[in-house]
């Protein structure tokens, strides 16, 4: 789970939400339930989504952010996941 707030996308209508960039390094990592719903509580954007890994033991590198109409609307987070 990710929340993204700041730089006016709190302003974005719950009906209208950003559009997801999510990757996985490796690439045959499964990602799925991948969702973007406005959090009420402080008006930011929550990111939620299941990773499977492909091989048990390798560290994934996690690549999101989010974009409205083509454009970046958020800095990329990146996090390293281990099981």
């Amino acid at each position: 789970m990710l929340d993204f707030v700041g730089n006016g996308i709190e302003n974005l209508p719950a009906n209208q939400p950003p559009d997801l960039e999510l990757t996985c390094v490796p690439p045959e990592t499964y990602l799925r339930e991948k969702k973007v719903e406005k959090n009420t509580y402080d008006n930011s954007w929550r990111v939620t989504f299941t990773l499977i890994p492909a091989k048990r033991n390798v560290p994934i590198d996690i690549l999101c952010h989010l974009t409205h109409r083509g454009k970046p609307l958020t800095e990329t987070c990146t996090y390293t996941w281990h099981q």
